[in-house]
């Protein structure tokens, strides 16, 4: 028997949006049954929440937190996370997102391709995309915005980190490394294809400026401090040199002092962290 699905829509500030994604989503063809909840972090509550929909508010907007409370309260066996800010033109989306599970039941997690609607912010973003079509195979670490987990597996190694902080970056890379580390498998299907609209209003841009610099910073370094030794800290900024630059330059004076202390703030948090979880932060 097919596993039942939980879609999990987690909103922020965009309501619209929402309603045509949940339109979307209800118009996949599968023979699996599901459910569709949304977690709504937005400033006030949806006026009228479809019927057919399970409705959940968060006071207080944390993508992490968010995610968590769908796991909590999902029925399916498989819960399928997506942005509010997505249009699914392929009614299979669903229905490739769930029968790659069945390839491998040691798979905990599978990343469906995304294409971009918004140019990218730079150049070097094209090798980030999950955007290869008609491949399955497996990867290292999952994409927020499209993919799909086993609810047991994730409760399994605790859930999604708290400790992220705003709309997040790096907590599916962080739990998709924490499942790997206990012998999970991560998947890619290019089959399973949505559009990122990448809106100019709502979600992450909610926050101001500085807080949005502040968060992605914190979110990269968290990470890094969490998992990695500090020998390892040259290559970690390399590899971030042209994020780091972009969003200096963005904020231009404020930009180093929000940079030092986002890095100072995410160093401590890991340190506390990996002190409660019986390590060092080395």
């Amino acid at each position: 028997m097919a596993a039942y699905v939980s879609v999990v829509i987690v909103t922020y500030n965009r309501h619209d949006a929402l309603l045509n994604v949940i339109e979307d989503v209800k118009q996949q063809q599968t023979t699996r049954e599901f459910e569709i909840i949304v977690v709504d972090q937005s400033d006030t509550p949806l006026v009228e929440p479809p019927n057919d929909v399970r409705y959940i508010r968060l006071n207080t907007p944390s993508m992490v937190r968010a995610r968590n409370r769908g796991i909590s309260i999902a029925k399916g066996q498989l819960v399928v996370f997506i942005d509010d800010d997505v249009r699914i033109p392929d009614v299979g989306w669903l229905k490739e997102l769930c029968h790659t599970f069945e390839i491998d039941d040691n798979i905990a997690g599978v990343a469906g391709r995304v294409t971009h609607m918004r140019r990218l912010s730079h150049p070097m973003k094209v090798f980030l995309r999950f955007d290869i079509p008609d491949v399955v195979k497996p990867v290292d670490t999952l994409i927020g915005c499209n993919m799909a987990v086993r609810k047991d597996c994730v409760i399994e190694v605790g859930g999604f980190d708290e400790n992220f902080m705003g709309s997040c970056q790096r907590e599916e890379t962080e739990i998709s490394l924490r499942l790997r580390k206990r012998g999970w498998k991560i998947y890619y299907n290019g089959k399973a294809q949505l559009m990122h609209l990448g809106l100019p209003a709502g979600g992450a841009r909610s926050y101001s400026q500085k807080e949005r610099h502040f968060y992605y910073f914190f979110n990269q370094f968290y990470f890094f401090f969490k998992h990695f030794r500090h020998t390892y800290w040259p290559m970690f900024v390399l590899l971030n040199i042209v994020d780091i630059l972009h969003m200096l330059r963005q904020v231009w004076v404020d930009g180093f002092p929000i940079f030092m202390e986002a890095v100072r703030s995410a160093y401590l948090k890991a340190k506390r962290q990996k002190a409660y979880e019986g390590t060092t932060c080395r």
